[in-house]
């Protein structure tokens, strides 16, 4: 087939959205598949692929690759995509639409209604906006923003011919507002599980434990929870130290008023995709201090690959199992979450039994080649 992929963003990039349009589409084009791919004109370049990536036009001052909305993605850079997709359409003829995260069924549907043609759209969907996309607005829109979020997730998805949804959850809100003839299926997230290789140092005996958290900054991720859970650990334990890896840390952290974050045992680090893999060996426990996630957090695929035990709060925990892969305390709970982190810290051969089981999982189950797959299967469904 020839697909053409949506991904209204850059790319590549090491995170969520960007991640998954990058491994699926690497898996799609290892499997034969001819992939074109449009995105914006801003990359993360350590990260190599042979991909061919055709590029809007960009905007000048634009660079910005935090996840969220801004006014000049929505006015500027993503009428420029659609722009790019429409010539694309028109040009080479594609047997089907791969638009990534709504942004990309949004670009998907005009471009494809202003070219006047009928290659079929996949949407597939990462996360539901009722639940994310509040923390991108001030509190006080917040129920506002909800629910233009939940309106949007109970109509958008109908522009797709068919829709993939990253968990259960997510396919199953479609589902019940879908009409019959529409494929709803689920493909959960892949990990590169063997870029993750396991030095192992949760039998270790350093003098010191490292927490480690790795990803993006935004309000959904709940980092101010766990600084405050950090926070009455280091009244307690000074054997414990925080791992942060994200190119936002040292603002986020001065505005919460850690302008030495050496001094209170945290350490930076900028977390760049291709670093991801030694972070994380370096570290005994890691961290997912989200409340909200519809799909599966890509970090915490990341933590379980590495082998670490992750403790999580439960409206993000996925696939965690309480007390086998990790450790999982009620939403919001910061005194129980520092808690559990200390658990941790003082059972090497508890961090070591779960890591391993968390690694194995993975293994066996999250791969980007099963995303591939549905995708292929989908396409077949669209066929008859």
């Amino acid at each position: 087939m020839k697909i053409l992929v949506i991904a209204a963003g850059p790319l590549p990039l090491g995170r969520g959205t960007p991640a998954r349009t990058l491994r699926v589409s690497q898996a799609l084009a290892s499997h034969g598949h001819d992939i074109c791919v449009a995105a914006f004109p801003i990359a993360d370049k350590s990260i190599e692929t042979n991909l061919r990536i055709e590029r809007s036009k960009g905007v000048r001052g634009y660079s910005k690759t935090s996840a969220g909305p801004s006014v000049a993605k929505l006015f500027f850079m993503n009428p420029r995509l659609v722009t790019k997709v429409r010539e694309l359409l028109e040009h080479e003829s594609f047997d089907v639409i791969y638009a990534h995260h709504y942004e990309g069924l949004l670009v998907a549907s005009i471009a494809r209604r202003r070219a006047g043609v009928r290659a079929p759209i996949v949407f597939d969907s990462h996360t539901l906006l009722g639940s994310e996309l509040s923390y991108y607005f001030p509190s006080s829109l917040s129920w506002l923003v909800s629910w233009l979020g939940s309106v949007l997730d109970s109509h958008l998805f109908r522009l797709a011919d068919a829709v993939i949804g990253v968990s259960d959850e997510i396919t199953t809100f479609y589902a019940s507002r879908s009409r019959p003839d529409l494929p709803i299926v689920t493909a959960t997230n892949g990990v590169e599980y063997e870029t993750f290789i396991r030095t192992s140092n949760s039998g270790s005996q350093s003098s010191s434990v490292r927490v480690v958290f790795a990803g993006n900054l935004s309000g959904y991720q709940g980092f101010d929870f766990l600084i405050a859970a950090y926070r009455i650990i280091r009244r307690q334990r000074q054997d414990i130290e925080l791992i942060i890896a994200s190119r936002e840390a040292d603002e986020v952290l001065a505005a919460m008023g850690i302008a030495n974050p050496e001094e209170e045992g945290i350490t930076v680090l900028s977390g760049e995709f291709n670093e991801l893999p030694s972070i994380l060996a370096s570290a005994d426990i890691a961290t997912n201090p989200r409340t909200v996630c519809p799909g599966i957090p890509q970090k915490l695929l990341n933590y379980m690959a590495a082998a670490l035990p992750t403790v999580s709060f439960e409206g993000s925990s996925a696939i965690l199992v309480h007390e086998k892969t990790g450790l999982i305390v009620s939403n919001g709970n910061i005194d129980d979450f520092a808690k559990a982190i200390m658990r941790l810290a003082d059972a090497s051969d508890m961090r070591l039994r779960m890591g391993n089981a968390a690694r194995a999982l993975i293994k066996a189950e999250y791969n980007w080649e099963r995303v591939a797959a549905t995708f292929e299967h989908v396409c077949q469904m669209l066929k008859q």
